[in-house]
């Protein structure tokens, strides 16, 4: 049997639905517990809501765990990496998995609920993690990421929090917990990403590295100019990525459920979407439209003053082709 975590809260329940929705329609005949991770704000209706995406596969279940969010009140950064992120306590739910799940579980794979699942994810869960703290995919802005405030060394590189591969036996042999907490109260100036930086930090030498393919992200199908990791590190890496990915993730800014999102496997969100109760969703703009602004920035990106728009940043290639 797997187990799935997410965590979300009452602003990110639909995107929830629609990510447990492709995977399970994509791992139909697997035994898959899901389990929800939620605060106070989830509503009676949003956790039905959540459960009749599974009332198709009786191999599919799905238990909900609820988390006190007032324990990261004080906590560093909410928001504060990029104001327009909306970030919210609920990143930092992952840090609790070891004590929130019953002892009896000793692995589970978490997932952002800003992820689609294109496939079988039996081969991610079989991998043998008895001896990492984690398993999880490089980050696509690796390159950039200031290892100086992180503390070590850049070779051990940095991974994205989207999609872990978690020892949960390990984390309790190791009192994780602790370690997190120590690191977050101690030196908050470190932590610029959230749990994110937290996990990086407290598992530098301790994790796994997983083929980009489980967690495919939007910095891998930029054009290798605009990339912010190392592309000729990683070239043969991102080739078979492209070819075949299981996982995709929606990184910007702008969702798939946004006008504004350009991505080119937006239509798989819209297409597991369309196969749950928010079929009638309509997607919303991610900002507000100013007129002024928009010329503005036309103007001063034919200046090449201001970053390129997203169908600038992903290869025609890509952007013109079905994906």
């Amino acid at each position: 049997m797997m187990h799935v975590v997410c965590t979300t809260d009452s602003n990110y329940v639909m995107p929830t639905g629609v990510m447990i929705k492709s995977l399970s329609v994509n791992n139909n005949e697997e035994r898959i517990v899901f389990h929800i991770v939620v605060d106070e704000s989830v509503t009676t209706q949003q956790k039905k809501e959540l459960n009749r995406v599974l009332c198709e596969n009786p191999q599919h279940s799905l238990l909900f765990h609820l988390v006190d969010d007032t324990l990261f009140d004080d906590f560093p950064q909410l928001g504060a990496s990029n104001p327009k992120l909306f970030i919210t306590k609920a990143t930092y739910y992952r840090l609790l998995f070891a004590e929130i799940l019953p002892d009896s579980i000793n692995k589970v794979i978490y997932l952002d609920c800003d992820m689609i699942v294109l496939g079988s994810i039996a081969e991610l869960w079989n991998i043998d993690i008895s001896h990492y703290a984690l398993a999880a995919v490089t980050d696509m802005s690796e390159r950039i990421h200031d290892f100086q405030r992180l503390g070590y060394n850049p070779e051990l590189g940095y991974f994205n929090a989207g999609l872990l591969l978690i020892n949960l036996a390990y984390w309790r042999d190791i009192n994780a917990k602790s370690l997190f907490w120590e690191l977050i109260k101690k030196d908050p100036e470190r932590i610029k990403y959230h749990d994110q930086d937290v996990l990086n930090i407290c598992f530098k030498d301790d994790k796994k590295m997983l083929p980009f393919k489980w967690n495919f992200q939007d910095g891998f199908i930029y054009k290798p100019e605009l990339m912010e990791l190392d592309e000729k590190k990683y070239h043969q890496q991102l080739i078979e990525a492209r070819q075949n990915p299981i996982i995709i993730h929606y990184t910007s800014m702008a969702k798939p459920w946004h006008v504004e999102c350009l991505n080119p496997y937006k239509k798989y969100f819209l297409k597991y979407l369309k196969q749950t109760q928010w079929k009638t969703y309509k997607i919303k703009r991610r900002f507000a439209y100013n007129p002024l602004k928009h010329h503005l920035g036309f103007f001063l990106r034919m200046l090449h003053l201001r970053k390129p728009l997203p169908q600038h940043v992903y290869p025609y290639s890509i952007m013109n082709n079905d994906v």
